[in-house]
Protein backbone atom coordinates (compact mmCIF):
# COMPACT_ATOMS: atom_id res chain seq x y z
CA UNK A 1 0.00 0.00 0.00
CA UNK A 2 3.11 2.42 0.54
CA UNK A 3 4.62 1.61 -2.51
CA UNK A 4 1.06 2.47 -4.05
CA UNK A 5 1.26 5.78 -2.26
CA UNK A 6 4.71 6.09 -3.29
CA UNK A 7 3.95 5.69 -6.31
CA UNK A 8 1.14 8.22 -6.97
CA UNK A 9 3.25 10.44 -5.10
CA UNK A 10 5.80 10.17 -7.48
CA UNK A 11 3.49 10.17 -10.52
CA UNK A 12 1.85 13.83 -9.44
CA UNK A 13 5.44 15.09 -8.73
CA UNK A 14 6.10 14.17 -12.23
CA UNK A 15 2.81 15.43 -13.58
CA UNK A 16 3.08 18.51 -11.43
CA UNK A 17 6.85 19.45 -12.78
CA UNK A 18 6.06 18.74 -16.52
CA UNK A 19 3.09 20.75 -16.18
CA UNK A 20 5.10 23.54 -13.97
CA UNK A 21 7.96 23.07 -16.49
CA UNK A 22 5.75 23.30 -19.73
CA UNK A 23 3.69 26.46 -18.20
CA UNK A 24 7.73 28.05 -17.46
CA UNK A 25 8.78 26.58 -20.87
CA UNK A 26 5.40 28.35 -22.60
CA UNK A 27 5.95 31.83 -20.98
CA UNK A 28 9.74 31.89 -21.94
CA UNK A 29 8.92 31.24 -25.34
CA UNK A 30 5.93 33.88 -25.37
CA UNK A 31 8.03 36.15 -24.21
CA UNK A 32 10.61 35.43 -26.67
CA UNK A 33 7.98 35.98 -29.26
CA UNK A 34 7.09 38.88 -27.80
CA UNK A 35 10.51 39.99 -28.18
CA UNK A 36 11.21 38.98 -31.39
CA UNK A 37 7.66 40.52 -32.83
CA UNK A 38 8.58 43.94 -31.26
CA UNK A 39 12.02 43.69 -32.73
CA UNK A 40 10.46 42.43 -35.97
CA UNK A 41 8.15 45.68 -35.81
CA UNK A 42 10.61 48.14 -35.05
CA UNK A 43 12.99 47.05 -37.91
CA UNK A 44 9.92 46.90 -40.27
CA UNK A 45 9.29 51.18 -38.92
CA UNK A 46 13.03 51.80 -39.45
CA UNK A 47 12.58 50.19 -42.79
CA UNK A 48 9.34 51.99 -43.59
CA UNK A 49 10.78 55.43 -42.52
CA UNK A 50 14.11 54.75 -44.12
CA UNK A 51 12.27 53.69 -47.25
CA UNK A 52 10.63 57.02 -46.87
CA UNK A 53 13.06 59.14 -46.25
CA UNK A 54 14.99 58.29 -49.44
CA UNK A 55 11.69 58.60 -51.45
CA UNK A 56 11.48 62.21 -50.06
CA UNK A 57 14.87 62.69 -50.71
CA UNK A 58 14.92 61.45 -54.41
CA UNK A 59 11.98 63.16 -55.30
CA UNK A 60 13.63 66.38 -53.26
CA UNK A 61 16.80 65.89 -55.84
CA UNK A 62 14.49 65.00 -58.66
CA UNK A 63 12.81 68.22 -58.34
CA UNK A 64 16.11 70.45 -57.64
CA UNK A 65 17.72 68.74 -60.97
CA UNK A 66 14.61 69.69 -62.71
CA UNK A 67 14.93 73.09 -61.52
CA UNK A 68 18.28 73.29 -62.60
CA UNK A 69 17.48 72.08 -66.46
CA UNK A 70 15.50 74.36 -66.55
CA UNK A 71 17.47 77.29 -65.46
CA UNK A 72 20.10 75.41 -68.12
CA UNK A 73 17.60 75.49 -70.75
CA UNK A 74 16.79 79.15 -70.00
CA UNK A 75 20.01 80.04 -70.15
CA UNK A 76 20.24 78.54 -73.57
CA UNK A 77 17.89 80.23 -74.90
CA UNK A 78 19.38 83.48 -73.40
CA UNK A 79 22.21 82.61 -75.10
CA UNK A 80 21.03 81.63 -78.32
CA UNK A 81 18.96 85.14 -78.61
CA UNK A 82 21.79 87.17 -77.75
CA UNK A 83 24.24 84.96 -80.47
CA UNK A 84 22.08 85.91 -83.06
CA UNK A 85 21.47 88.96 -81.70
CA UNK A 86 25.34 89.47 -81.94
CA UNK A 87 25.12 87.88 -85.37
CA UNK A 88 23.02 90.55 -86.77
CA UNK A 89 24.50 93.54 -85.37
CA UNK A 90 27.97 92.36 -86.40
CA UNK A 91 27.07 91.71 -89.83
CA UNK A 92 25.22 94.98 -89.47
CA UNK A 93 28.48 96.81 -88.97
CA UNK A 94 30.35 94.98 -91.18
CA UNK A 95 27.85 95.70 -94.06
CA UNK A 96 28.07 99.71 -92.96
CA UNK A 97 31.56 99.32 -92.84
CA UNK A 98 32.34 98.37 -96.47
CA UNK A 99 30.01 100.73 -97.20
CA UNK A 100 32.20 103.55 -95.70
CA UNK A 101 35.50 102.31 -96.57
CA UNK A 102 33.83 102.38 -100.12
CA UNK A 103 32.64 105.82 -99.45
CA UNK A 104 35.81 106.71 -98.46
CA UNK A 105 37.94 105.32 -101.04
CA UNK A 106 35.51 107.17 -103.51
CA UNK A 107 36.09 110.46 -101.95
CA UNK A 108 39.63 109.80 -101.72
CA UNK A 109 39.91 108.69 -105.63
CA UNK A 110 38.17 112.06 -106.46
CA UNK A 111 40.19 114.43 -103.98
CA UNK A 112 43.17 112.84 -105.53
CA UNK A 113 42.10 113.37 -109.07
CA UNK A 114 40.95 117.21 -107.69
CA UNK A 115 44.32 117.56 -106.27
CA UNK A 116 46.16 116.07 -109.32
CA UNK A 117 44.20 118.78 -111.48
CA UNK A 118 45.66 121.77 -108.46
CA UNK A 119 49.15 120.87 -108.73
CA UNK A 120 49.20 120.69 -112.55
CA UNK A 121 47.30 124.21 -112.64
CA UNK A 122 49.82 125.37 -109.71
CA UNK A 123 52.84 124.06 -112.19
CA UNK A 124 51.13 125.75 -115.48
CA UNK A 125 50.68 129.02 -112.99
CA UNK A 126 54.57 129.11 -111.69
CA UNK A 127 55.29 128.33 -116.06
CA UNK A 128 53.16 131.04 -116.40
CA UNK A 129 54.74 133.31 -114.09
CA UNK A 130 57.91 133.01 -114.39
CA UNK A 131 57.48 133.56 -118.31
CA UNK A 132 55.29 136.72 -117.02
CA UNK A 133 58.34 137.48 -114.61
CA UNK A 134 60.85 137.97 -117.55
CA UNK A 135 58.38 140.13 -119.15
CA UNK A 136 57.65 142.18 -116.35
CA UNK A 137 61.20 143.18 -115.13
CA UNK A 138 61.74 146.46 -116.90
CA UNK A 139 58.87 147.36 -114.62
CA UNK A 140 60.68 146.73 -111.61
CA UNK A 141 63.44 149.09 -112.66
CA UNK A 142 65.81 145.62 -112.56
CA UNK A 143 68.96 146.08 -114.86
CA UNK A 144 70.25 143.60 -117.68
CA UNK A 145 72.44 142.68 -114.97
CA UNK A 146 69.66 140.35 -112.90
CA UNK A 147 67.26 139.64 -115.65
CA UNK A 148 68.93 136.86 -116.33
CA UNK A 149 68.99 135.16 -112.82
CA UNK A 150 65.95 136.56 -111.16
CA UNK A 151 64.30 133.75 -112.84
CA UNK A 152 66.99 131.03 -111.10
CA UNK A 153 66.85 133.18 -107.82
CA UNK A 154 63.17 133.31 -106.81
CA UNK A 155 61.97 129.88 -106.78
CA UNK A 156 65.05 129.39 -103.56
CA UNK A 157 63.51 132.64 -101.77
CA UNK A 158 60.26 132.03 -99.43
CA UNK A 159 57.45 134.08 -97.62
CA UNK A 160 57.36 133.29 -93.78
CA UNK A 161 54.47 133.97 -91.62
CA UNK A 162 55.11 134.13 -87.92
CA UNK A 163 52.57 134.35 -85.86
CA UNK A 164 50.64 137.39 -88.37
CA UNK A 165 54.25 138.56 -88.67
CA UNK A 166 55.35 138.19 -91.86
CA UNK A 167 58.95 137.56 -93.34
CA UNK A 168 61.30 136.61 -95.65
CA UNK A 169 64.02 133.45 -96.04
CA UNK A 170 66.44 132.12 -98.23
CA UNK A 171 66.87 128.26 -98.82
CA UNK A 172 70.03 126.93 -99.13
CA UNK A 173 70.14 123.77 -98.82
CA UNK A 174 68.23 121.28 -100.97
CA UNK A 175 66.74 119.32 -98.54
CA UNK A 176 64.35 122.30 -97.11
CA UNK A 177 67.11 124.31 -94.54
CA UNK A 178 66.14 127.58 -94.71
CA UNK A 179 68.06 131.19 -93.25
CA UNK A 180 65.80 133.63 -92.13
CA UNK A 181 66.07 136.73 -88.95
CA UNK A 182 66.22 135.82 -85.29
CA UNK A 183 63.49 138.59 -85.29
CA UNK A 184 61.00 137.18 -87.79
CA UNK A 185 60.19 133.66 -86.05
CA UNK A 186 60.49 135.12 -82.17
CA UNK A 187 60.11 132.80 -79.87
CA UNK A 188 57.90 130.56 -81.89
CA UNK A 189 59.03 126.75 -82.67
CA UNK A 190 56.89 126.67 -86.00
CA UNK A 191 55.64 129.26 -88.31
CA UNK A 192 54.09 128.95 -92.13
CA UNK A 193 56.63 128.88 -95.00
CA UNK A 194 55.35 129.79 -98.46
CA UNK A 195 57.14 129.26 -101.58
CA UNK A 196 57.19 130.57 -105.07
CA UNK A 197 55.29 128.21 -106.54
CA UNK A 198 53.00 128.60 -103.95
CA UNK A 199 53.05 125.60 -101.80
CA UNK A 200 52.86 125.96 -98.53
CA UNK A 201 54.46 124.21 -95.47
CA UNK A 202 54.72 124.23 -91.64
CA UNK A 203 58.58 124.61 -90.62
CA UNK A 204 60.49 123.66 -87.90
CA UNK A 205 62.16 126.33 -86.13
CA UNK A 206 65.73 124.54 -85.88
CA UNK A 207 67.54 127.66 -84.43
CA UNK A 208 68.10 130.90 -83.28
CA UNK A 209 71.69 132.80 -82.85
CA UNK A 210 70.40 136.17 -80.65
CA UNK A 211 74.05 137.42 -80.73
CA UNK A 212 73.69 137.59 -84.42
CA UNK A 213 69.59 137.87 -85.13
CA UNK A 214 69.75 134.93 -87.56
CA UNK A 215 67.11 131.81 -87.60
CA UNK A 216 67.60 128.41 -89.17
CA UNK A 217 64.04 126.83 -89.81
CA UNK A 218 63.13 123.71 -91.88
CA UNK A 219 60.20 122.61 -94.15
CA UNK A 220 59.55 118.52 -94.77
CA UNK A 221 60.62 119.01 -99.17
CA UNK A 222 63.78 117.15 -101.07
CA UNK A 223 65.24 118.47 -103.77
CA UNK A 224 63.79 122.36 -103.59
CA UNK A 225 66.16 125.10 -105.36
CA UNK A 226 68.75 126.86 -103.44
CA UNK A 227 71.21 129.50 -102.95
CA UNK A 228 74.76 129.72 -102.62
CA UNK A 229 76.27 132.09 -100.24
CA UNK A 230 79.50 134.25 -101.60
CA UNK A 231 82.46 135.23 -99.90
CA UNK A 232 81.47 138.67 -98.43
CA UNK A 233 85.45 139.30 -98.03
CA UNK A 234 84.61 139.61 -101.90
CA UNK A 235 81.87 142.36 -101.43
CA UNK A 236 83.16 145.92 -103.13
CA UNK A 237 81.41 149.11 -102.23
CA UNK A 238 79.24 150.39 -105.32
CA UNK A 239 79.10 146.73 -106.35
CA UNK A 240 75.21 146.44 -107.13
CA UNK A 241 72.85 143.73 -105.56
CA UNK A 242 68.92 142.61 -106.02
CA UNK A 243 67.14 142.45 -102.22
CA UNK A 244 64.40 139.29 -103.08
CA UNK A 245 61.14 139.23 -100.40
CA UNK A 246 57.80 140.21 -98.79
CA UNK A 247 58.01 143.92 -98.15
CA UNK A 248 54.37 144.41 -96.66
CA UNK A 249 53.59 141.35 -97.64
CA UNK A 250 53.59 141.61 -101.28
CA UNK A 251 55.21 138.40 -101.95
CA UNK A 252 58.56 137.55 -104.02
CA UNK A 253 59.17 141.36 -104.63
CA UNK A 254 62.56 142.48 -106.21
CA UNK A 255 64.33 145.95 -105.90
CA UNK A 256 67.80 146.58 -107.07
CA UNK A 257 70.84 148.95 -105.44
CA UNK A 258 74.08 149.28 -104.83
CA UNK A 259 76.26 148.53 -101.25
CA UNK A 260 76.96 151.63 -99.73
CA UNK A 261 79.46 150.79 -97.45
CA UNK A 262 81.28 147.98 -95.68
CA UNK A 263 82.04 147.11 -92.39
CA UNK A 264 79.13 148.79 -90.94
CA UNK A 265 79.43 146.34 -87.00
CA UNK A 266 75.96 146.77 -85.48
CA UNK A 267 75.82 145.23 -82.18
CA UNK A 268 79.22 143.41 -82.60
CA UNK A 269 77.52 141.96 -86.06
CA UNK A 270 79.50 142.67 -89.63
CA UNK A 271 76.60 144.81 -92.15
CA UNK A 272 76.65 145.88 -95.62
CA UNK A 273 75.20 149.35 -95.81
CA UNK A 274 72.99 149.51 -99.02
CA UNK A 275 70.44 151.62 -100.72
CA UNK A 276 68.74 148.71 -101.48
CA UNK A 277 64.40 149.53 -100.52
CA UNK A 278 64.29 147.40 -97.57
CA UNK A 279 60.96 147.52 -95.79
CA UNK A 280 59.05 145.64 -93.47
CA UNK A 281 58.51 142.15 -94.74
CA UNK A 282 62.27 141.84 -96.41
CA UNK A 283 63.82 140.72 -93.50
CA UNK A 284 65.35 137.32 -93.13
CA UNK A 285 65.17 137.46 -97.01
CA UNK A 286 68.44 137.29 -99.40
CA UNK A 287 70.58 140.48 -100.50
CA UNK A 288 71.92 138.64 -103.71
CA UNK A 289 74.80 139.63 -106.33
CA UNK A 290 75.78 139.10 -109.89
CA UNK A 291 76.47 135.84 -109.24
CA UNK A 292 73.16 135.08 -107.42
CA UNK A 293 74.65 133.88 -104.25
CA UNK A 294 73.94 134.66 -101.22
CA UNK A 295 76.26 138.42 -100.21
CA UNK A 296 73.71 139.45 -97.05
CA UNK A 297 70.90 138.86 -95.71
CA UNK A 298 68.33 141.83 -95.41
CA UNK A 299 67.60 143.25 -91.71
CA UNK A 300 66.83 146.80 -91.13
CA UNK A 301 66.80 150.22 -92.55
CA UNK A 302 67.25 153.44 -90.75
CA UNK A 303 63.39 154.77 -89.85
CA UNK A 304 62.93 157.80 -91.95
CA UNK A 305 65.72 157.68 -94.28
CA UNK A 306 65.18 156.68 -97.60
CA UNK A 307 67.94 154.24 -99.27
CA UNK A 308 69.61 153.78 -95.87
CA UNK A 309 69.67 149.70 -94.78
CA UNK A 310 71.29 147.15 -93.41
CA UNK A 311 72.06 143.74 -94.38
CA UNK A 312 73.91 140.92 -91.85
CA UNK A 313 77.11 140.02 -93.91
CA UNK A 314 77.41 136.41 -95.06
CA UNK A 315 79.87 135.35 -93.54
CA UNK A 316 78.06 136.21 -90.15
CA UNK A 317 75.29 134.44 -91.09
CA UNK A 318 76.80 131.11 -92.27
CA UNK A 319 78.92 131.52 -88.80
CA UNK A 320 75.54 131.83 -87.25
CA UNK A 321 74.31 128.49 -88.88
CA UNK A 322 77.61 126.95 -88.03
CA UNK A 323 76.85 127.75 -84.16
CA UNK A 324 72.83 126.57 -84.69
CA UNK A 325 74.13 123.59 -86.20
CA UNK A 326 71.91 123.90 -89.21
Amino acid sequence: MKDIQLFTICIVLIAGLGVGGFYYHSQVTQQLINDYTIKVNTLNKQIEDFKFDSYKKFNEQKQSLSSAQQKIDYVEKKLDVKSLQLTQDLESKTALLENNIASVKDESQQQIEELTGQIKKVELTSVSGLNDLKDQLGGLGVSEDFASIIEQVLPSVVSINAGGGVGSGSVYRSNGYIVTNKHVVGSLSTVTVKTFDQKQYTANVIGVSATKDVAVIKINTENIPYLSFEDSANAKIGEKVIALGSPGGLDFSVTEGIISALNRVISGVNHFQTDVSINPGNSGGPLVNKAGKIMGMNTMKVAGYEGVGFAISSNEVQSAINEIGG
